[in-house]
């Protein structure tokens, strides 16, 4: 039902002991959209089925392996169905172990994998979560959330000494310096207009610092942060029109900020072009797979790149308890802050009658 009720081209039920740690029970997210599904338990539409076994499949393979670690691409190349594949948390499903739970040889399946990750390089899985699309609140699995990016795991006693201290080492974060912005760039409490609904990016550096190291060197970084208050500059340059029904902002103003903000970041090296996938920027709404440009930022052409990457990650606020038609939520994409109001420093609310207009 859960495939059904999402479209999925190819799903499966989450499974113990795949050499594939990304199909374990997740302890948040009950059905998730993936980049694989493996063959074992898979659940195909029979269109899907069809086109991938007489078009992806190898006819001269004596094996099915590889097969699943390009199909979910293909897929959704083929059908532009999103998601393309799903794992779902449901029952207690196990993989089996040994040597006699295969027809065929080892060295045969090896050649078969290889086969088609040479034919099919563009096609090959990450692997990796895309995003959760029904989450499980009641019925956790694990009080510690599992890593959503792992690749195959090895076995512990294998695992290197260097990789095995890696995992109980704090986080070290790298933080952009934007002293030179002045009272344009960085986050400060002066900003005026809209820029009151977006207090909490005010504590989003302060409270990351609280609970990160934080390093000088880069290449030290497990992750960056962009300290910047895209929010609130944007909104303190909203505009009501003449009838006060349709909202604009100082596009130029944004732009201008986004321009200097990429130079900065491109000016202390490559990282946030080879690895954009581990900066923190933030973003009032929080990402899906298949938005449309225009509900990012209520149609209009404002932080163009920092606010539309397919990488970045976003420390957001708003999130729809469905997400839109076409769309799935980037799960693995979003932070999720909650609405924060410092009453220490928040300014009272002016009165009915001294209010140029409400919101509404």
């Amino acid at each position: 039902p859960r495939s059904h009720g999402h479209g999925a081209l190819i799903s499966q039920p989450a499974i113990y002991g795949s050499v594939w740690s990304l199909l374990r029970p997740h302890p948040r997210c009950a059905t998730r959209a993936t980049d694989l599904v493996e063959l074992m338990l898979p659940l195909l539409q029979t269109r899907v089925a069809l086109d991938v076994f007489t078009r992806l499949y190898r006819s001269e393979a004596t094996t099915d392996w590889g097969l699943d670690i390009t199909w979910c691409k293909y897929a959704a190349s083929r059908f532009v169905q999103s998601p393309a594949c799903i794992v779902v948390n449901a029952g207690r499903f196990v993989h089996p172990t040994g040597n006699t739970t295969a027809n065929y040889s080892r060295r045969s399946g090896q050649e078969d994998f290889l086969c088609m990750r040479a034919m099919h390089a563009a096609l090959v899985s990450e692997p990796k979560n895309l995003a959760c699309l029904r989450e499980d609140r009641y019925n956790s699995l694990d009080p510690v959330l599992t890593d959503a990016t792992l690749a195959p795991a090895p076995a512990a006693h294998h695992a290197p000494a260097a990789i095995e201290a890696s995992r109980h080492r704090p986080l070290k974060m790298y933080v952009y310096r934007l002293k030179h912005f002045g009272s344009k760039g960085h986050c400060i409490s002066l900003h005026g207009g809209g820029a009151h609904d977006f207090e909490w990016e005010l504590h989003v550096e302060s409270n990351l610092r609280a609970t990160f190291a934080v390093t000088a060197d880069p290449s030290q970084a497990d992750f960056f942060l962009l300290p910047a208050c895209l929010n609130r500059l944007w909104a303190s340059g909203w505009r009501w029109s003449e009838a006060r029904q349709k909202l604009r902002a100082c596009v130029e103003c944004t732009s201008r900020f986004e321009r200097k903000l990429l130079h900065v970041m491109r000016a202390v090296g490559p990282w946030y072009d080879e690895h954009p996938e581990k900066h923190l920027v933030t973003r009032h709404r929080c990402p899906y797979i298949g938005e449309q440009s225009w509900a990012i930022n209520a149609d209009e052409e404002v932080y163009t790149e920092l606010w539309r990457h397919p990488r970045l990650r976003y420390i957001c606020l708003e999130t729809d308890p469905e997400p839109p038609p076409g769309a799935v939520r980037d799960w693995h994409r979003e932070v999720h802050v909650p609405y924060f109001v410092d009453a220490a420093t928040m300014q009272s609310p002016l009165p009915h009658a001294k209010r140029a207009h409400d919101f509404g």
